[in-house]
Parts: C-alpha cells; structure tokens; sequence
C-alpha cells in the first residue's frame, strides 16, 4: 500500500503502512511513550531503554500527568535534540502529541497507533488534546508528528468493542467523502467488520484520504475542517455524561444519528437518508440499549452548550444535507434539540 504524504504548516509528513512490528528496532533510540496494556502485549518488540508507561483512560488525559510525564522525560537525561515515539491508542497520541508540542517548545516525535480508531482517524491532523474538569479536550495544541507508522499487527488483540469504536469513526469519514460506491462500501464492513479474515486495510487508506482532504486545507481547524466534528456535539456530552464509559467512536455513532435526525427535522436530507444511515448503519455499531443514567437530557445539553465549537448562545451542529453534502450550523435552539432528542431516544 503506497504511502500517503499530509502536508503541514510545519512540514510535510509521512503515513506509512505495514504488515508487522520491524519498524520498531529502527527507532529504539527514542524515548518511548506507550501504553500499559500495549506493552504488556507487545513487550518482546519493545527493546528501549527509556521508556515512560501511560495508562490509557481519559483521566490520564491532564495536566497533572502530562506534568508526571515532563518530569520523567527530565530524569531521565532528555534532551531538545531528542525524540519521543508514542505507540497506543488516541489517549496516547494527545498526551505524548501534547508533550512533545511543549517540552522545550517542541520536539520531534513519531506516533505508531495501535487502535482502529486512531489509525483511521486521529493520527493525522496533528490535534493534541487534554481535558479539564469534565471537559474534553478544551486544552491542546496542533503539532503533528514526524512520521505516523501504521501496523495492521496491532489490530489482531483488539476487542469487539474497539473495533465498533473505529469503525464508528470510520463510517464517518467515509460519509464524509461520499461518493458513487460508498453506500455499497458501507454494507460491506458492517455485514463483515467481525470476521476474522475481513481486512479493514483497503478502507483505512481511504478514510485517511478522505480526512487529508480537509486537514490540508484548514489545519488550525477554522473552516471545512470543522465538518470532521459531524457527530461530535452529542457525542462529547455522552462520553463527558457517562464518565467516558461510553467509548469515543460508539459516542461519535450516537451523535451522528442525533445529527441526522436535526437535519432531517429541518428538511436538510430526505426520510430514507436517515434511515438508511440511522437505522442500517449506525444501529449495527451501538449496544442494544443505552443505560438511562446516560440520557439525561438537561446535563447532555448543558455539556454541549460548553462544547468548544459553540459559536454564540444557540448550539453548533455539523449536519448532512442533499446528497450529504455537509455544513456546520450555529442556530440549533433548544426546543429543536429537545424534539430531536425524542426522537433520538425511540431510535437507540
């Protein structure tokens, strides 16, 4: 599979692809950032001598660990000259992205996902994140890596869950970038994303095309980029309102079929649209039912009226429309999030 070149204020960098793990003695050098989990797992290829764990939950996402995290870096002798490589999921990827953007104002760093959601997604555009209080990612820089190395090796010990949480976020991309066989495309990995032989490779690839399309043309996220957050609104208050108990691809799924349903509300997109992506694509990814505790509807909009995309006292919505086509609203009142929240609730 070629490598795909994302071109950056700060330089361009490189995606590569791989069928295995070799990468890692070419980078032993570095200082490694990595995930617990992972390399309880992957142990035996991890030959570093300065290593840092992280333990991935979203509570490790602070400036308390992020702090931990420069400490570390410090006690054990690094330098400006030096380089961090992080391997994990998205948790991962925005603490050692953040550190690196602000430990002597920035060094070189390289990211290995080892997530479907990370490789199909965040691991390009460059976004750092931390949250604050309930608040997620409300902190952050844009700094992207060196080099992003993806493994489909690290796909094999995944969990079902983890992999409905990236195809969530790759569903979205690909909706997206919608062309002539994407309804046929869609079909095909929600009939087939659970078989073992079933490669997610080919559709990778083009969900990163997809998402260079709009990170290229608005890195710092002040224009189309913003169109990347369709299902993020309702999908952050959940995953704020459940404690992170819901994952992020599962809460960008909820949020783009409460999307959908605002749009058609507003006669953006057509019934069978909706039901089409609501109710064959997007009911296949969720659980079959939701704990109430997490539908609470007054703290879910509370939470998405903070979310750091709102523009004004109304909400910002990414929403279809057409042939989806999309378009970021800022007019959603409440009494239209109420009503599509009805709606929403007798559909999940």
């Amino acid at each position: 599979m070629k490598n795909i070149t994302i071109k950056s204020r700060s330089g361009s960098y490189k995606v590569i692809f791989t069928n295995d793990l070799k990468f890692l003695e070419k980078e032993s050098k570095s200082f490694l950032l990595v995930d617990q989990t992972i390399f309880n797992l992957y142990k035996r290829y991890l030959k570093f001598n300065n290593i840092i764990y992280i333990k991935a939950n979203e509570s490790a996402k602070s400036l308390e660990f992020a702090k931990k995290i420069y400490l570390d870096l410090l006690s054990k002798n690094f330098t400006k000259k030096d380089q961090i490589i992080a391997i994990g999921g998205g948790i991962t990827q925005d603490l050692a992205g953040f550190v690196a953007s602000t430990i002597f104002r920035g060094v070189k760093w390289i990211y290995a996902p080892t997530t479907l959601l990370a490789q199909t997604d965040s691991c390009i555009g460059g976004k750092t994140s931390i949250n604050l209080k309930g608040f997620k990612n409300i902190i952050g820089t844009i700094f992207p890596p060196e080099k992003v190395i993806i493994s489909n090796a690290f796909l094999k010990t995944l969990d079902e869950d983890k992999i409905k949480s990236g195809i969530g976020e790759l569903t979205k991309l690909l909706i997206l970038g919608w062309k002539g066989k994407t309804h046929e495309k869609l079909i095909t990995i929600i009939n087939n994303y659970d078989k073992r032989e079933f490669s997610l490779k080919t559709y990778i690839y083009e969900a990163l095309i997809v998402k260079k399309s709009f990170i290229e043309k608005d890195e710092l996220d002040q224009g189309v980029r913003n169109l990347l957050n369709y299902g993020h609104t309702l999908g952050h208050s959940l995953e704020s309102v459940s404690n992170f108990k819901i994952s992020h691809g599962i809460a960008i799924v909820y949020g783009m079929i409460f999307a959908n349903i605002l749009a058609k509300n507003r006669n953006l997109i057509k019934e069978n649209i909706s039901d089409f992506l609501n109710k064959r694509i997007f009911k296949a990814l969720i659980p079959p039912q939701i704990s109430v505790d997490f539908l609470n509807q007054h703290e879910l909009l509370e939470i998405a009226k903070k979310d750091k995309k709102v523009v004004g006292n109304n909400l910002s919505f990414v929403l279809p429309k057409g042939n989806l086509e999309f378009v970021k609203v800022n007019d959603v009142t409440r009494y239209e999030f109420k009503t599509a929240f009805k709606q929403f609730t007798k559909i999940i």
